[in-house]
Protein backbone atom coordinates (compact mmCIF):
# COMPACT_ATOMS: atom_id res chain seq x y z
CA UNK A 1 0.00 0.00 0.00
CA UNK A 2 2.50 2.41 1.06
CA UNK A 3 4.44 1.89 -2.48
CA UNK A 4 1.28 2.27 -4.41
CA UNK A 5 0.57 5.47 -2.63
CA UNK A 6 4.30 6.67 -3.53
CA UNK A 7 4.09 5.68 -6.87
CA UNK A 8 1.18 7.88 -7.49
CA UNK A 9 2.67 10.51 -6.09
CA UNK A 10 5.55 10.50 -8.17
CA UNK A 11 3.60 9.80 -10.90
CA UNK A 12 1.73 13.52 -9.94
CA UNK A 13 4.72 15.02 -9.69
CA UNK A 14 6.06 14.03 -12.93
CA UNK A 15 2.92 14.69 -14.65
CA UNK A 16 2.82 18.74 -13.11
CA UNK A 17 6.31 18.79 -14.02
CA UNK A 18 5.45 18.21 -18.06
CA UNK A 19 2.69 19.93 -17.95
CA UNK A 20 4.62 23.32 -16.34
CA UNK A 21 6.83 22.78 -19.37
CA UNK A 22 4.03 22.26 -22.00
CA UNK A 23 2.70 25.56 -20.46
CA UNK A 24 5.93 27.44 -20.37
CA UNK A 25 6.85 26.37 -24.21
CA UNK A 26 3.21 27.19 -25.15
CA UNK A 27 3.36 30.62 -24.07
CA UNK A 28 6.83 31.56 -24.82
CA UNK A 29 6.81 34.80 -27.70
CA UNK A 30 9.04 33.43 -30.28
CA UNK A 31 10.99 36.41 -29.93
CA UNK A 32 13.44 37.21 -27.04
CA UNK A 33 12.80 39.43 -24.72
CA UNK A 34 16.30 41.01 -24.68
CA UNK A 35 18.83 42.24 -26.74
CA UNK A 36 20.98 38.79 -27.79
CA UNK A 37 23.98 40.91 -27.08
CA UNK A 38 22.39 42.93 -23.93
CA UNK A 39 21.54 40.11 -21.91
CA UNK A 40 19.60 41.80 -18.57
CA UNK A 41 18.79 44.92 -20.04
CA UNK A 42 15.26 44.77 -19.29
CA UNK A 43 14.24 48.89 -17.83
CA UNK A 44 11.65 49.10 -20.09
CA UNK A 45 8.85 46.43 -21.71
CA UNK A 46 10.68 45.11 -24.71
CA UNK A 47 10.00 42.73 -27.96
CA UNK A 48 12.59 41.88 -30.06
CA UNK A 49 11.35 40.58 -33.83
CA UNK A 50 11.83 40.70 -37.05
CA UNK A 51 7.75 41.03 -37.88
CA UNK A 52 7.00 44.43 -39.14
CA UNK A 53 4.39 46.53 -37.17
CA UNK A 54 0.40 45.79 -37.96
CA UNK A 55 -2.45 47.89 -37.07
CA UNK A 56 -2.77 48.78 -33.34
CA UNK A 57 -5.74 49.44 -30.80
CA UNK A 58 -4.29 51.87 -28.60
CA UNK A 59 -0.48 52.53 -29.74
CA UNK A 60 1.80 53.72 -27.17
CA UNK A 61 6.05 54.81 -27.25
CA UNK A 62 7.96 54.51 -24.57
CA UNK A 63 11.95 55.57 -24.50
CA UNK A 64 14.82 54.83 -22.36
CA UNK A 65 17.60 56.99 -22.84
CA UNK A 66 19.71 55.16 -20.56
CA UNK A 67 19.35 52.08 -22.42
CA UNK A 68 18.48 53.97 -25.93
CA UNK A 69 15.25 51.85 -26.46
CA UNK A 70 12.45 52.54 -27.78
CA UNK A 71 9.57 50.20 -27.39
CA UNK A 72 5.43 50.47 -29.46
CA UNK A 73 3.28 49.45 -27.06
CA UNK A 74 -0.55 48.17 -27.77
CA UNK A 75 -2.62 48.27 -25.04
CA UNK A 76 0.20 48.50 -22.73
CA UNK A 77 1.93 45.51 -24.19
CA UNK A 78 4.89 45.31 -26.03
CA UNK A 79 5.26 45.34 -29.81
CA UNK A 80 8.45 45.52 -31.32
CA UNK A 81 11.47 47.59 -29.81
CA UNK A 82 14.04 49.74 -31.67
CA UNK A 83 17.32 51.10 -31.09
CA UNK A 84 17.61 54.70 -30.82
CA UNK A 85 20.42 57.19 -29.91
CA UNK A 86 18.96 60.58 -27.88
CA UNK A 87 20.80 63.63 -26.80
CA UNK A 88 24.35 63.95 -26.52
CA UNK A 89 23.90 65.38 -22.74
CA UNK A 90 21.81 62.79 -20.94
CA UNK A 91 20.00 64.94 -17.95
CA UNK A 92 16.55 66.13 -18.42
CA UNK A 93 16.26 68.83 -20.71
CA UNK A 94 15.47 72.28 -19.22
CA UNK A 95 16.10 75.09 -21.68
CA UNK A 96 17.01 75.80 -25.14
CA UNK A 97 20.39 74.32 -26.05
CA UNK A 98 21.58 72.22 -23.20
CA UNK A 99 21.29 69.04 -25.82
CA UNK A 100 19.45 67.50 -23.40
CA UNK A 101 16.41 64.89 -24.39
CA UNK A 102 13.28 65.59 -22.39
CA UNK A 103 12.00 63.44 -19.80
CA UNK A 104 7.97 62.50 -18.97
CA UNK A 105 4.72 62.13 -21.06
CA UNK A 106 3.92 63.71 -23.72
CA UNK A 107 2.61 62.87 -26.94
CA UNK A 108 3.07 63.44 -30.92
CA UNK A 109 1.95 66.54 -31.58
CA UNK A 110 3.15 67.20 -35.62
CA UNK A 111 3.71 64.09 -38.35
CA UNK A 112 6.17 65.08 -40.85
CA UNK A 113 7.15 63.57 -44.25
CA UNK A 114 9.37 64.04 -47.30
CA UNK A 115 9.34 67.27 -48.02
CA UNK A 116 8.12 68.67 -44.64
CA UNK A 117 11.13 67.49 -42.30
CA UNK A 118 14.98 67.59 -42.58
CA UNK A 119 15.08 64.17 -41.21
CA UNK A 120 13.56 61.65 -43.83
CA UNK A 121 10.62 61.39 -41.74
CA UNK A 122 9.94 62.56 -38.38
CA UNK A 123 7.24 63.08 -35.43
CA UNK A 124 7.10 66.42 -33.39
CA UNK A 125 6.49 66.07 -29.41
CA UNK A 126 4.36 67.48 -27.05
CA UNK A 127 7.60 69.17 -25.54
CA UNK A 128 7.52 71.46 -23.29
CA UNK A 129 4.58 70.18 -21.78
CA UNK A 130 2.70 71.52 -18.75
CA UNK A 131 4.83 70.21 -16.25
CA UNK A 132 8.20 72.49 -17.71
CA UNK A 133 6.22 75.44 -18.19
CA UNK A 134 5.34 75.25 -14.50
CA UNK A 135 8.90 74.70 -13.28
CA UNK A 136 10.11 77.14 -15.93
CA UNK A 137 7.96 80.07 -14.41
CA UNK A 138 8.78 78.91 -11.15
CA UNK A 139 12.71 79.07 -11.94
CA UNK A 140 12.38 82.44 -13.69
CA UNK A 141 13.27 80.72 -17.35
CA UNK A 142 9.92 81.43 -18.88
CA UNK A 143 7.07 84.29 -18.59
CA UNK A 144 4.19 84.26 -17.52
CA UNK A 145 2.28 84.66 -20.88
CA UNK A 146 5.01 81.72 -22.15
CA UNK A 147 3.63 79.78 -19.02
CA UNK A 148 -0.36 80.23 -19.84
CA UNK A 149 0.73 79.92 -24.15
CA UNK A 150 2.06 76.52 -23.54
CA UNK A 151 -0.58 75.53 -21.14
CA UNK A 152 -3.41 76.37 -23.26
CA UNK A 153 -1.76 74.17 -25.87
CA UNK A 154 -1.41 71.38 -24.56
CA UNK A 155 -4.87 71.41 -22.71
CA UNK A 156 -6.11 71.66 -26.41
CA UNK A 157 -3.74 68.35 -27.41
CA UNK A 158 -1.65 71.18 -29.55
CA UNK A 159 2.03 71.50 -30.47
CA UNK A 160 3.01 73.95 -27.63
CA UNK A 161 5.45 76.94 -28.48
CA UNK A 162 8.39 75.61 -29.04
CA UNK A 163 10.37 79.32 -29.47
CA UNK A 164 10.73 79.76 -25.57
CA UNK A 165 13.85 79.59 -23.43
CA UNK A 166 12.61 76.53 -22.69
CA UNK A 167 13.32 75.06 -26.23
CA UNK A 168 11.23 72.96 -28.44
CA UNK A 169 11.07 70.89 -31.99
CA UNK A 170 11.84 68.00 -29.67
CA UNK A 171 11.66 65.19 -32.80
CA UNK A 172 11.42 61.30 -33.21
CA UNK A 173 13.17 60.77 -36.38
CA UNK A 174 14.86 59.38 -39.02
CA UNK A 175 18.80 59.72 -39.69
CA UNK A 176 20.23 57.97 -36.55
CA UNK A 177 23.29 56.98 -39.25
CA UNK A 178 25.21 55.64 -36.17
CA UNK A 179 25.56 58.80 -34.46
CA UNK A 180 26.17 58.95 -30.42
CA UNK A 181 24.23 61.03 -29.67
CA UNK A 182 21.59 64.19 -30.57
CA UNK A 183 20.81 67.92 -29.89
CA UNK A 184 18.01 66.40 -27.93
CA UNK A 185 16.07 64.59 -30.47
CA UNK A 186 15.13 60.69 -30.31
CA UNK A 187 17.14 59.36 -33.50
CA UNK A 188 16.50 56.15 -35.62
CA UNK A 189 17.51 53.99 -38.30
CA UNK A 190 15.12 55.59 -41.64
CA UNK A 191 14.19 51.60 -42.08
CA UNK A 192 13.06 51.67 -38.46
CA UNK A 193 11.51 55.28 -38.50
CA UNK A 194 9.59 54.60 -42.25
CA UNK A 195 8.13 51.60 -39.95
CA UNK A 196 6.86 54.04 -37.25
CA UNK A 197 5.70 56.44 -39.53
CA UNK A 198 3.43 53.97 -41.43
CA UNK A 199 1.34 52.88 -38.45
CA UNK A 200 1.37 56.08 -35.55
CA UNK A 201 -0.25 59.08 -35.72
CA UNK A 202 -0.69 62.44 -34.30
CA UNK A 203 -1.93 62.08 -30.18
CA UNK A 204 0.10 59.10 -29.99
CA UNK A 205 0.88 58.89 -25.85
CA UNK A 206 5.00 59.00 -25.67
CA UNK A 207 6.69 58.50 -22.47
CA UNK A 208 10.30 59.29 -22.18
CA UNK A 209 12.25 57.99 -19.27
CA UNK A 210 16.20 58.27 -18.17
Amino acid sequence: MVILKWTIVVEVVVFLGLLAVYCWWDSSPAVSEAPPDEPGVAEIPQRWTDEPLGALGEPAIIVQKSTRLLTVLDRCKPVKTYRITVGNNLQDKRIEGDLCTPEGEFYICTKQGPGKTRFYRSFGLSYPNIEDAERGLADGTITQSHHDSITRAIQAGQQPPWKTPLGGEIMIHGCKNGRAGTLGCVALDNADMLELFSVLQIDTPVKIIP
